[in-house]
């Protein structure tokens, strides 16, 4: 579909927690700067602890006004959050991963994510106000808060098991005390 997502958060109140959002195929929305396929966060609305993986979107026309990342976007508000989620194998136009102007990325698990074209001005992330804070990416993200950078490999991402593999950079780099009890991994 078009717009915010195939899980759109628009609001304070909207949080999304132990979820898995896979699968997703979307086209820009025309009307709108920047959309998702995978999570659309806006509004100071807030993702946990969930799976964000195999989305696909495109449809930016190359322009650079028009964002759009296959994982997840936070966009339009300071108090967005993505806390304990794993980020991965999402391909867009713009943006494979997360894209976010606002908000807060923290203790999540971001690699695989791919851009489909290589005219698009944005690398797979684009931190701009955003902070990350202790995240485990397959590429640098710059600015971010005590965040590794390496390969971010699972037992068995193929069928679907995004447990982390031995050596994942993510193992023993998360902070311990930004996780939430019932984490997912």
């Amino acid at each position: 579909g078009n717009g915010h997502g195939s899980v759109g958060l628009l609001g304070a109140d909207s949080l999304l927690t132990h979820c898995i959002v896979t699968n997703n195929a979307s086209t820009q929305d025309s009307q709108s700067r920047c959309n998702s396929s995978g999570v659309d966060i806006r509004g100071g609305a807030r993702a946990s602890n969930c799976l964000i993986a195999h989305n696909t979107m495109s449809g930016s026309d190359g322009r650079s006004d028009r964002y759009n990342a296959a994982g997840a976007v936070l966009f339009e508000n300071g108090n967005n959050r993505l806390e304990n989620c794993t980020v991965v194998d999402n391909t867009g136009d713009t943006v494979g991963g997360v894209y976010a102007t606002v908000g807060v990325i923290r203790n999540c698990a971001i690699g695989g994510n791919k851009v489909n074209n290589d005219t698009g001005t944005l690398s797979v992330y684009n931190t701009k106000a955003s902070s990350f804070h202790a995240c485990a990416s397959s590429l640098e993200i710059v600015g971010g808060d005590d965040c590794v950078n390496g390969t971010v490999s699972f037992v068995g991402a193929s069928s679907g098991d995004y447990h982390h593999a031995a050596g994942s950079v993510a193992i023993g780099n998360g902070r311990p005390r930004l996780a939430e009890s019932g984490t997912l991994d």
